[in-house]
């Protein structure tokens, strides 16, 4: 008698990692399982495999991310596909997997696999060492204590997460009933920005504005089970926004003018206040401010980077870079 095929397992891709002319990485995980899929920037030429990477940086150098974006759901659908039988080996996926604290997230079982080319047909094949992987988590921390002193540490294992905003980076949790946001990094590269982050909010926090800034605090640090003199990230003010549209840029266009005039005088006079203490924002973009569900501009983000088309490289984390920002920003305000 034949037996009726399971259906599909149910996958998601979380995060793609590329870089121009490196590898290019896929997250995807499957019932609470991490499938790393890698397409190597070693593959030998004419396979199907190297064929994706160099349309993939093409389109990078060509700066066209809509194309890109397509190109990334067309390898998405066939890895979909192509893992199934991975998805079924390693993840169970027709139990239930339920996380509950951070430390489900950063600590969940990772599989690792590598797009090849066999006979012509792109395969799947499974990777032991995760060493190789360039974008593997890590655990990569701070010293508590260079981050100043007196600041509370919570263990993963005591964070409830609630929901997820951004894979592997930001989370909505909550502690003793308190719901706060957990901000953390999962590789070496991150840690020079996290640390920017934190001193930066803690500054903002020490310092006498006239004015409270609505501006997150930073509440806690969180550390590992395991290790507890080391920061993976930290806790800070939840805001509250309507989670379809939380920033600014999703909500200008349905706003009223009462309201965009509201939020541009906010925005100017917290960037005003920074600037007079020595402060700066550093990536300012329509993105980085939140709009509370009590329709207040939040700003946000201050790791340290910058995005193109809103402050140049030249300018970036410096108060002539901000001014640039803030500047489109008004401009994407006033509707111009």
């Amino acid at each position: 008698m034949h037996s009726p095929s399971l259906p599909p397992c149910v996958n998601a891709v979380d995060s793609i990692r590329y870089g121009l002319e490196d590898d290019c990485q896929f997250t995807i995980t499957s019932n609470g399982v991490h499938f790393e899929v890698l397409l190597s920037v070693d593959s030998p030429p004419h396979t199907i495999e190297r064929d994706y990477l160099d349309r993939i940086h093409a389109l990078q150098k060509a700066k066209n991310q809509d194309e890109l974006d397509l190109l990334f759901d067309e390898i998405s659908d066939v890895l979909a596909v192509s893992c199934q039988p991975f998805f079924r080996q390693f993840a169970q996926c027709h139990g239930a997997f339920s996380p509950r604290t951070l430390n489900d997230y950063c600590n969940p079982k990772v599989v690792g696999l590598r797009v090849c080319t066999r006979d012509e047909k792109l395969c799947i094949i499974l990777e032991e060492d995760l060493s190789t992987f360039p974008y593997y988590w890590n655990h990569a921390g701070l010293s508590r204590y260079q981050l100043g002193p007196g600041i509370p540490a919570f263990a993963l294992s005591q964070i409830e997460v609630l929901d997820v905003m951004k894979h592997d980076a930001v989370f909505k949790v909550c502690i003793e009933g308190t719901t706060l946001c957990a901000k953390m990094t999962s590789h070496q590269s991150e840690l020079h920005s996290l640390k920017r982050e934190i001193s930066s909010l803690l500054q903002i926090q020490r310092t006498d504005f006239r004015t409270r800034l609505s501006i997150p605090s930073v509440v806690g640090l969180i550390t590992s089970d395991e290790d507890c003199c080391s920061a993976l990230g930290f806790l800070m003010d939840y805001i509250d926004t309507d989670t379809t549209k939380p920033h600014l840029q999703a909500l200008v266009e349905s706003a009223s003018k009462q309201q965009r005039q509201k939020w541009a005088t906010q925005i100017s006079d917290m960037v005003q206040q920074l600037h007079l203490h020595g402060l700066v924002w550093g990536d300012v973009k329509a993105q980085n401010v939140l709009i509370s569900c009590d329709d207040n501009a939040w700003v946000v983000d201050f790791g340290g980077s910058f995005t193109d088309g809103w402050v140049t490289g030249e300018l970036a984390n410096t108060k002539e870079g901000d001014m640039m920002g803030l500047q489109k920003i008004q401009s994407l305000l006033r509707n111009d």
